[in-house]
C-alpha cells in the first residue's frame, strides 16, 4: 500500500527521478546517511527512500536542487524548495556528502567547506562575521543544534557537537562539546571539562 500511495504522489516528481538516474554522482552520495538518520518507509531500497524524501522533505529538496545547480531550475516548477531554508555561498563541491537538514526552517548556512556528515537543525546560522569577511570551514561528523550560530574565518573540527542557542566565534578543535554564549567547551574527548575558547 506505502509503494501505491508513493507512486501516485510521485506523479509530479517525474523529472526528480530522471535525474536520480541521469545525475547518480550528484544525487546519490547524500542517500545513505539521509536512510540512517531520518526513517522512510522504505529502508531496504535507496530509490524509494529518494522519491519519499523528494515528495515529504522539502529541507531534502533544497539540498537536491543545491547539489543539481543550474539544472535544478526544470526541477523547482513542479515542487519548491524550502523557502526559508538557505545554502549561501557555497558549490556543491565545497558540501561533502552526508549533509542532514533536520528541520530546515530560518536555517542558513553559508561556511567556505563543509566536512562529512554535518547534520544541522533549525535557526541555525553559519557565515561571516562581517560584509567581506571570511565564512566557517566545518569538520566532519559535526552537529550544530537548534538556534546556535557560528560566524567568522574560524574552523569548527571533526567530531564536534555545538548546543542549542550557542555563540561560536573561535574554532573549536577536534572531539568537543560546546554550549553557551560566548561558547565554551564543556566535554573534550569524552571526558567533562570547562575551557573557553
Amino acid at each position: 500500500m506505502n509503494r501505491l500511495i508513493l507512486f501516485i504522489q510521485c506523479i509530479r516528481f517525474l523529472p526528480h527521478i530522471v535525474a536520480y538516474f541521469l545525475f547518480p554522482g550528484r544525487v546519490r552520495p547524500d542517500l545513505p546517511h539521509w536512510m540512517e538518520v531520518i526513517t522512510s518507509p522504505f529502508p531496504n531500497s535507496q530509490f524509494l527512500a529518494y522519491c519519499w524524501y523528494c515528495v515529504h522533505l522539502p529541507e531534502y529538496r533544497t539540498l537536491l536542487y543545491h547539489r543539481l545547480g543550474r539544472m535544478s531550475c526544470v526541477l523547482r516548477l513542479f515542487a519548491q524548495p524550502m523557502p526559508t531554508c538557505f545554502l549561501t555561498g557555497m558549490l556543491s563541491r565545497d558540501i561533502a556528502p552526508g549533509l542532514i537538514i533536520q528541520h530546515g526552517h530560518s536555517m542558513r548556512l553559508g561556511a567556505s567547506r563543509v566536512g562529512r556528515n554535518l547534520q544541522i537543525w533549525h535557526n541555525v546560522t553559519v557565515a561571516k562575521e562581517r560584509p567581506g569577511g571570511q565564512r566557517p570551514i566545518i569538520g566532519d561528523n559535526v552537529r550544530i543544534y537548534t538556534g546556535s550560530v557560528v560566524l567568522g574565518g574560524i574552523t569548527i573540527g571533526n567530531n564536534v557537537v555545538i548546543g542549542a542557542c550557542t555563540v561560536v566565534l573561535k574554532s573549536v578543535p577536534d572531539n568537543c562539546l560546546v554550549v553557551g554564549n560566548p561558547a565554551r567547551i564543556v566535554k573534550r574527548n569524552g571526558v567533562r571539562c570547562d575551557e573557553k575558547l
